[in-house]
């Protein structure tokens, strides 16, 4: 006798008791084990919501959609439920009118609906001869099942098969490797906030300029059809362990049966047996080694942290093609560091490998991630509205933060700057605003390297101190005989201890990076942070003020531009703002202001009289605004990796015009980030001289152009 066929019920809470109905009319179906009706209200006690409901959108052969105007501004089941039904194969979808509403202008409306022509339930005089109706077409729906067997060998590996999860490793597959608290949430899980990064596919006869980006989720798809083994590179904090425990999860539900090693643990290239029988009890319910190589499931090893692998080039390369060739897996994914790109010897090891690197998340990525975040908790009950709203005003402000990368656009920095806007209280965002994220992110790293809280300010300034000197010199990083001379000027004016303990716990903090013997800071964000920090604690020293001035006058680089947006974070001193106004009036000095008279805005009147006969275009509010995300996207493209310091910065523009066309525009933005920022305890004479020069430098470029 085959199983029952798995239907899963959605529906706007609104149109429980049409649910209820329906599931009492398919009384015969169920009793007679034809099917399995699954809902909410199925749940049990201390279940959770949102994991067992993906896992029945997963698993489930039918579909049956109450459809009605609730239901259509249910973000949850509109976006999550009915995309996800649809984006399965083989899978029958019947939506079921419940009450009157637009539906056929819905994704649902190319489906054939029930009742009869779609004519809602609530519109049926017998409610019961309707119901009945739907009942006689949903058995059709079975027989044809029955005819085609689509799921008579259907099933979800750990519903089927004899092995499951062992209960502390599904505890941390599920786990976020920072713990991040909601609102909502005490602790929040990976499968809430898990977005698939894009991967770009690195091949060694690469056409210039030509890029190829894939989206990580579809990695999964293509196991099936192809034999060949992955390598994916990521730089610190991209999510490497996260997106592999994504792929062991995915990959749990088709024929796979995955192991998930950490090099870290693997000692010597002869343990391959001992490796893979620790990792079968530490991932499985009684399963042993011959158990798992038996077993008739595919079979795909998982190879995480490459890069910290004991071994040298010449055994890793012999472990990994035991893995390959010696070893009954189908195929290998290994996930590494992108260092290892720059290193020849590694990198001949994975010859016939398909190589991808991860993308940093663009406006497409970050909006979907911001989304799930909102979501969490309220996922079933917050309307389109609501949630949209929600959605823009933290869009504002993560953009406003990571500003073009200065933050990396990686879900962990993401996610803490959700996390901190959310958690963070007014009087704190009056002093600083958003610097107080970035001071956040930055003793956040502190904690994670076990440095204990009377030690920060050790830290702290020894980063701020190093951020001056790297400054000073005039370049973005520090070679080996320029750290020594930091480290004399140091020692005379501050207690420390080791060097060598400070730099070691900093380059372990991630906030220090060290290559080809150099050390300089990991993001940029830092390096403007305490850079700017030097400054605006030494603002009354002569020097400093020329410091400041100088950073007013090539404002047009990026790096000057930043630091002194973060300058203004850390002090209050109007010495500071009185030198950005006086700079700003400086910008095009003996230009006019563009009036910007009628005339200049005649072709503007044009265009307003020729609207009334211009056709406006209903259009998908939901759709435009991803196509506007995707065209940010391509003219943004997301990085592939950390991108350095650049010393080009640091170089002057020879063409002067052009150096002053940025002065310009760089000098409206840090006008306008300070506004923004300061707003609240700038008087309103500052803020109206402010307004004025920021206007005023953008209207005499105009009259210069």
């Amino acid at each position: 006798m085959r199983k029952p066929y798995r239907i899963f019920l959605s529906y706007s809470h609104e149109d429980e008791k049409t649910a209820t109905n329906l599931k009492k009319h398919m009384a015969t179906l169920i009793t007679n084990h034809k099917v399995e009706l699954w809902f909410d209200r199925e749940l049990i006690a201390g279940g959770q919501l949102d994991e067992d409901i993906k896992r029945k959108l997963q698993t489930s052969d039918i579909f049956i959609f109450l459809v009605s105007s609730d239901f259509l501004d249910s973000y949850y089941c509109t976006e999550v439920e009915v995309k996800t039904a649809l984006k399965r194969k083989k899978v029958k979808v019947i939506p079921l009118i419940a009450r009157v509403c637009d539906w056929k202008e819905s994704v649902l409306g190319s489906y054939t609906a029930l009742p009869k022509d779609g004519k809602a339930l609530s519109k049926h005089n017998d409610i019961d001869s309707a119901f009945n109706e739907c009942i006689e077409e949903l058995k059709k729906v079975i027989t044809e099942l029955d005819k085609t067997n689509l799921s008579a060998t259907k099933g979800e590996y750990l519903g089927d098969q004899k092995h499951s999860l062992n209960e502390e490793f599904e505890k941390w597959l599920n786990s976020t490797d920072v713990v991040f608290q909601h609102r909502e949430k005490d602790e929040v899980n990976l499968q809430d906030v898990y977005i698939f990064p894009d991967l770009e596919i690195k091949t060694d006869d690469e056409t210039k300029g030509q890029r190829v980006v894939t989206s990580s989720s579809k990695l999964v798809e293509n196991f099936n059809n192809c034999s060949e083994s992955a390598l994916i590179l990521g730089s610190e904090q991209s999510g490497k362990t996260s997106l592999a425990k994504a792929y062991f999860n995915d990959l749990l539900k088709t024929q796979y049966l995955p192991l998930l090693i950490d090099c870290n643990t693997i000692s010597s290239s002869k343990s391959l047996r001992k490796d893979i029988s620790k990792a079968c009890r530490k991932q499985y319910d009684n399963l042993e080694y011959d158990d798992y190589i038996s077993s008739s499931s595919r079979k795909i090893a998982i190879l995480d942290n490459f890069e910290k692998l004991s071994l040298n080039t010449k055994y890793a390369k012999v472990l990994i093609d035991q893995f390959i060739k010696k070893s009954d897996f189908d195929q290998v994914i290994i996930f590494a560091d992108s260092a290892i790109r720059n290193e020849k010897d590694k990198m001949d090891i994975f010859d016939g490998f398909e190589v991808y690197m991860i993308l940093h998340f663009g406006y497409e990525k970050r909006e979907e991630l911001i989304c799930k975040w909102n979501s969490i908790g309220v996922i079933e009950t917050i309307s389109n509205e609501e949630l949209e709203r929600l959605n823009k005003a933290s869009r504002i402000q993560v953009d406003a933060i990571i500003r073009k990368n200065v933050v990396p656009s990686k879900p962990f920095f993401i996610l803490s700057i959700l996390q901190l806007l959310e958690t963070s209280r007014p009087s704190e965002f009056s002093l600083t605003s958003y610097g107080h994220c970035y001071q956040s992110l930055i003793t956040e790293a502190l904690r994670k390297a076990n440095i204990a809280a009377p030690e920060f300010n050790t830290y702290i300034n020894y980063l701020t101190q190093l951020a001056n000197a790297i400054y000073r010199l005039g370049y973005t990083s520090i070679d080996e005989d320029q750290l020594r001379v930091f480290k004399a000027n140091y020692s005379k004016n501050f207690l420390i201890g080791s060097h060598e303990k400070v730099l070691n716990k900093l380059l372990d903090t991630n906030l220090l990076k060290k290559k080809n013997r150099k050390v300089s800071f990991s993001y940029k964000y830092i390096f403007y942070f305490f850079a700017a920090k030097y400054i605006a604690e030494n603002i009354t020293h002569a020097n400093s003020k020329k410091v400041l001035s100088d950073l007013c006058d090539r404002i047009h680089t990026e790096m000057h531009a930043n630091i002194l947006i973060f300058v203004t974070h850390h002090s209050k001193d109007t010495a500071i703002i009185d030198e950005i106004l006086v700079h700003a009036s400086m910008i095009f000095d003996g230009q006019k202001e563009a009036a910007l008279s009628v005339e200049d805005f005649s072709h503007i009147q044009d265009v307003l009289n020729n609207l009334p006969k211009t056709i406006i275009e209903q259009k998908n509010v939901a759709e435009e605004k991803q196509k506007r995300l995707k065209i940010k996207d391509k003219f943004e493209k997301p990085v592939a990796d950390d991108s350095d310091l650049l010393d080009e910065e640091l170089v002057e523009q020879s063409d002067q015009s052009l150096a002053e066309i940025n002065r310009s525009w760089r000098m409206v933005e840090v006008i306008g980030q300070i506004l923004r920022n300061r707003h609240g305890d700038l008087s309103k004479s500052e803020l109206k001289e402010f307004i004025e020069s920021g206007f005023g430098s953008g209207l005499r470029f105009l009259d210069w152009w």
